[in-house]
C-alpha cells in the first residue's frame, strides 16, 4: 500500500486484522512511498543527500497534505444534503491551533527541564564556590563550568565530584557540607533515573503468586512457543471480549 493513500490503507489493515484475528496468523503490510518530511535527527537533513526532483515528490506526496487533500474531497450525503468532514478554513484553524499548543507545550517541557538543573545548580555551585580559595583545581573547575553555554545535571555532578576529589586529604565545615549535599542530591537522582526500570505498580511480577506446574504421566513434552499459544488460548476463552477489543488483560492464566 501506498503511505499517503488514507482509504486503501484503512482497507488493507481492515483486511490484515481480520486475517489476524480469524485464523490466528502473523500478517505483514506493505507500505511503500513512505516521505519523509525531515532528517533522522535533529542535526540531519535530508536535502543534503536528495536532489530537487525528489523533495519535490515528497512534498506533493506528504501523508499530512494528502489526508487533507482526501478530507477536503470527501463528502457523503445525510437526509438528501452533502455533507463535508471539514472545510479548507476549518482544517487552516485546527494546522494553526496545533502549532499553538506544540509549541506551548515545547516552551513548558524546556522551562520544566531547566527549572530542575537550576534548582540543583543554586544548591550545589554555593558549597564549591566555598572551597574555591583552598585549591586552584576548584577554582579551574569553576571557571570551565561558568563558560559552559548550556548546563546539564550531569555537569553540576562533574564539578562537584572534582571538587571532592581536588580537595581529598582536607577536613574542613565546607568540604563536608558539600559531602553532604552531593550525597542528598545523588540519592534524589537515583530514583529520578532508575527507578520504574520494572513495574512498581500492583501488578509487578514480585505481587504475583507463583503457581508451580503440575505434571503427570500423560504430559507432553512440547516447545514453549506451544506452552503460550495454548495459554493465549485460555486467556482468549476467559475473557472473551478480548477478541474484539484486541486487548490482552494483564493477567496470566493457566
Amino acid at each position: 500500500m501506498k503511505a499517503w493513500d488514507y482509504p486503501a490503507l484503512l482497507d488493507a489493515y481492515a483486511k490484515a486484522e481480520h486475517f489476524a484475528r480469524t485464523e490466528s496468523v502473523p500478517v505483514v503490510v506493505h507500505v511503500i512511498d513512505v516521505t519523509q518530511p525531515q532528517g533522522h535527527s535533529t542535526s540531519g537533513s535530508h536535502e543534503r543527500y536528495k536532489n530537487e526532483e525528489r523533495l519535490a515528490w515528497e512534498a506533493e506526496y506528504d501523508g499530512l497534505a494528502k489526508f487533507k487533500e482526501w478530507i477536503l474531497n470527501y463528502s457523503i450525503e445525510i437526509d438528501g444534503k452533502e455533507e463535508v468532514i471539514a472545510t479548507a478554513e476549518e482544517l487552516e484553524a485546527i494546522d494553526e491551533e496545533a502549532k499553538k499548543i506544540a509549541k506551548a507545550g515545547q516552551k513548558a517541557a524546556w522551562d520544566h527541564y531547566q527549572t530542575a538543573i537550576k534548582e540543583l545548580i543554586q544548591s550545589v555551585l554555593p558549597l564549591v564556590e566555598n572551597l574555591k580559595g583552598q585549591n586552584a583545581e576548584v577554582e579551574t573547575a569553576l571557571t570551565h563550568f561558568n563558560k559552559l553555554v548550556s548546563k546539564a545535571k550531569k555537569d553540576v555532578f562533574h564539578l562537584a565530584r572534582k571538587t571532592l576529589l581536588a580537595t581529598r586529604g582536607t577536613n574542613s565545615a565546607e568540604r563536608s557540607q558539600l559531602m553532604q549535599k552531593y550525597n542528598e542530591v545523588a540519592e534524589i537522582e537515583k530514583d529520578n533515573y532508575s527507578s520504574h526500570l520494572y513495574s512498581e505498580s500492583e501488578w509487578k511480577a514480585e505481587n504475583i503468586k507463583e503457581i508451580k506446574p503440575v505434571y503427570s504421566d500423560s504430559s507432553e513434552d512440547v516447545d514453549g512457543r506451544v506452552v503460550i499459544r495454548n495459554n493465549f488460548d485460555k486467556i482468549f476463552e476467559k475473557y472473551p471480549e478480548t477478541l474484539i477489543l484486541g486487548k490482552i488483560p494483564e493477567i496470566s492464566v493457566t
